[in-house]
């Protein structure tokens, strides 16, 4: 099987839940996350352990409503998440929160494949 060597990691942005990810980590990076959960709709869980099983470089990015802001480094898997707030006052200013907050971890991380996907 062919190595595969990108220049930066892969990002997978989108829902997930937190403590599902949090085996693929390592030591402080499981600790951390474990203690939060999110939403499972797209499983993109999945994807990032296989990828951890390749030993691919990625980084899954989501956000949780009133959850902590976390930039966790490991290898082969990073994890990025960032505070959604909820409720009313999402309606005013989440989207573009949301899209800065994404921006902003796509700069520090400077990927080299962005996999992204939502729903609402």
């Amino acid at each position: 099987m062919p190595t595969l060597n990108f220049p930066g990691d892969i990002v997978l942005a989108g829902h997930f839940d937190p403590a599902a990810l949090a085996p693929l980590m390592d030591p402080d990076g499981a600790a951390a996350l474990s203690r939060h959960t999110g939403p499972s709709g797209i499983p993109i869980h999945h994807l990032a352990r296989s990828f951890a099983k390749l030993g691919l470089r990625s980084t899954v990015m989501g956000g949780i409503r009133r959850g902590p802001e976390l930039h966790l480094r490991s290898y082969p898997l990073s994890a990025v998440v960032y505070n959604k707030r909820g409720g009313g006052a999402f309606v005013f200013d989440g989207w573009l929160r949301e899209r800065l907050a994404i921006l902003k971890s796509l700069r520090a991380i400077g990927p080299s494949i962005v996999h992204a996907h939502w729903t609402l």
